[in-house]
């Protein structure tokens, strides 16, 4: 075989070699995408945080989501919707559903804790509610 034929065989030897490795590259890329899809962190509930009012200036029944407490009057948030950051009003401490407003209920949100807060229904749009009886006032 002259020299020629060896050089050319090695360059084609070589060639396959790349093509060879370029393959196998491109199936272990595309299978870690996959696997990447597969693998996706599922998302990570946290808990809500509240900023601090310089005032509290928000009446029962009105959003509180974004302070927290020191935005009410009444110094309670409470919330009442199962999103996190949603759902938070204004809410007073109570004895009996009397003390809340209309369509509003009393809840004690520890059983047996003796403290009860008047609690919106689920369909409430944040807004001041009409206080019957004593709602409104703080212990």
């Amino acid at each position: 075989m002259a020299k020629s034929e060896l050089r050319w065989g090695a360059l084609v030897g070589l060639g396959l070699v790349v093509v060879v490795i370029l393959a196998i590259g491109s199936a272990v890329r595309s299978s870690a995408k996959s696997t990447s899809a597969r693998m996706r962190t599922p998302p990570v509930l946290t808990d809500h945080r509240f900023g601090v009012a310089a005032t509290p200036a928000r009446r029962l029944g009105e959003d509180c989501s974004l302070n927290g407490k020191s935005d009410c009057q009444t110094g309670l948030c409470f919330h009442y919707r199962p999103n996190p950051g949603t759902g938070w009003v204004c809410s007073s401490t109570c004895k009996s559903v009397s003390d809340c407003p209309s369509g509003w209920g009393c809840s004690e949100v520890v059983p047996g804790s003796g403290e009860a807060f008047c609690a919106p229904p689920a369909s409430w749009l944040p807004g001041v509610a009409a206080p019957q009886g004593n709602a409104g006032s703080a212990k």
